[in-house]
């Protein structure tokens, strides 16, 4: 687990240092309307994207927050330790990855690639994922009709521990996910739970089924 964060963080300093535009410690406001071409990169600091805009290049924070408003148009979103926040009828074109913060979709969000967390929970409302999701301890919340068209995936971490860990996955209120729910890891006790309506049409591999009305 820790080789896994150390890696993650060193990508993304490193992705810092080669980048032209790097705010070390200020956060950055893109506002309504805006249209942006260039990356947006902090350390110490949010990035807020306001509502009907359009970023063209990456976003990435260590420390921050990062916000996205209604009806914009952004690409990859990447932060450590900040939680992210999607707001309605967002197109994300590339994928949203953190280590620790939680990420949180609304309405109508769609996200042409995938989702990926360390210890962050992931929370979808009315959410199309195009393709995987994966997590090595965060749980998952699918709710109010999203869909997930690749695979759930529970990642085993590096080394071991002496703990089993558990980890939850809700599929509710009529949400569907389209490929495989595996779990990676025997040193994890994963339950899925299938509420109001909620499928997995592929397999569920190592995890405990929950069905409820």
């Amino acid at each position: 687990m820790k080789k896994a964060n150390a890696f993650f963080i060193l990508l993304l300093i490193l992705c810092f240092l080669i980048s032209c535009n790097v705010s070390v410690n200020k956060s950055i406001e893109i506002r309504d309307g805006e249209k942006v071409s260039r990356s947006l990169n902090t350390v110490n600091g949010n990035i807020s994207i306001g509502n009907s805009c359009e970023v063209l290049g990456d976003c990435r924070t260590v420390n921050g927050r990062i916000s996205v408003g209604k009806n914009s148009r952004v690409t990859d979103l990447k932060t450590v330790n900040g939680s992210m926040d999607i707001n309605e009828n967002v197109h994300v074109e590339g994928s949203l990855e953190s280590v620790n913060g939680d990420i949180s979709c609304l309405n109508n969000v769609i996200i042409n690639r995938g989702i990926g967390t360390i210890n962050g929970k992931i929370e979808l409302q009315e959410t199309t994922v195009r393709k995987d999701i994966s997590t090595f301890n965060g749980d998952i919340v699918l709710k109010e009709s999203s869909v997930v068209n690749g695979d759930i995936i529970v990642k085993k971490p590096t080394g071991s521990s002496d703990n089993k860990r558990q980890l939850e996955i809700r599929v509710s209120n009529g949400s569907i996910v389209n490929g495989d729910i595996k779990v990676d890891s025997n040193d994890i006790v994963v339950k899925v739970y299938l509420e109001t309506g909620g499928e997995v049409n592929g397999r569920i591999e190592n995890a405990l089924v929950v069905d409820s009305i």
